[in-house]
């Protein structure tokens, strides 16, 4: 795992960044696995720990029905918190290798990806028993949920049949990461917002007041991956623009100051959209 106190390490940029503001991570390789080698690859970091709390609170207020989770990268756990409240999940992720990833967790198989450590964190944050046993139930519990791992990509206009077809969409740790410029990161975010129907709910977590962060793979390798450097300001302004009023929003602002995985500053949200 990537620690900031950590010797220095050879450093590889990432590829030459586009002119649109949108960042490809078809021109990645290997992202999946050392993207769960740096931030998942023991117990939950810090930005993790926060996150898990407010997803525990807020999952309790989600409107029953569908809950997707786009740009899920090669990870389950934000939606541990979350099955309990909902009828089912749908997964979309640009990246084969991070659906794969997801597959073999739903799967598991011997080689998936370990998360009982997150599973804990939520049941603990959540004021229940973590027992190993109460650790399976929930992971089997969110297998359960499950019910589509598909294909997005956040570089297009959306699908017109997912336009407004979710009771409420999650989407952490991704809009700023594919759409590296400000208004690249603006229209990203707006094709997320496309999928939640009128009345839903938008659940978010992002990177704050960075415009990098680093990925480090199985033989200590680093790369240091772009991303749009936002602010709670830029999401107050941006969301009442795309149809979720300022007092159904609830925004959380972190500045870590002592971070374990290179990530000083986090943003997390839950806003109920209109009514259309």
């Amino acid at each position: 795992m990537f620690l900031t106190d950590q010797p220095p390490i050879p450093v590889t940029a990432p590829p030459e960044l586009p002119s649109s503001g949108l960042f490809d991570f078809n021109a990645t390789t290997g992202f999946a696995r050392a993207y769960l080698h740096t931030y998942y690859g023991g117990e939950p970091p810090i930005d993790e720990q926060l996150l898990s709390r407010f997803l525990v609170r807020e999952a309790a207020r989600l409107p029953r029905g569908r809950f997707l989770e786009i740009g899920c990268g090669p990870t389950i756990h934000h939606l541990l918190p979350i099955a309990p409240h909902v009828e089912e999940i749908h997964m979309l992720d640009y990246l084969d290798e991070n659906l794969a990833e997801v597959q073999r967790w739903r799967e598991a198989a011997d080689d998936a990806h370990d998360w009982r450590a997150f599973t804990r964190r939520c049941l603990l944050d959540a004021g229940l028993p973590a027992s190993g046993q109460a650790v399976e139930a929930r992971e089997s519990l969110l297998r359960s949920r499950i019910v589509r791992l598909g294909k997005c990509n956040l570089m297009q206009a959306t699908p017109a049949n997912d336009r407004q077809a979710y009771a409420a969409v999650g989407c952490f740790y991704c809009a700023e990461e594919v759409g590296i410029s400000p208004a690249a990161w603006e229209e990203v975010v707006s094709r997320v917002s496309d999928y939640v129907a009128p009345g839903g709910t938008l659940m978010m977590a992002a990177l704050a007041n960075m415009s990098s962060y680093a990925v480090e793979d199985a033989t200590g390798r680093i790369t240091q991956y772009p991303c749009a450097c936002i602010t709670e300001d830029d999401l107050r302004s941006l969301l009442p623009r795309l149809g979720f009023p300022a007092e159904g929003l609830r925004l959380e602002s972190h500045e870590i100051d002592h971070p374990d995985v290179g990530v000083t500053a986090t943003l997390m949200l839950a806003a109920r959209k209109g009514p259309g």
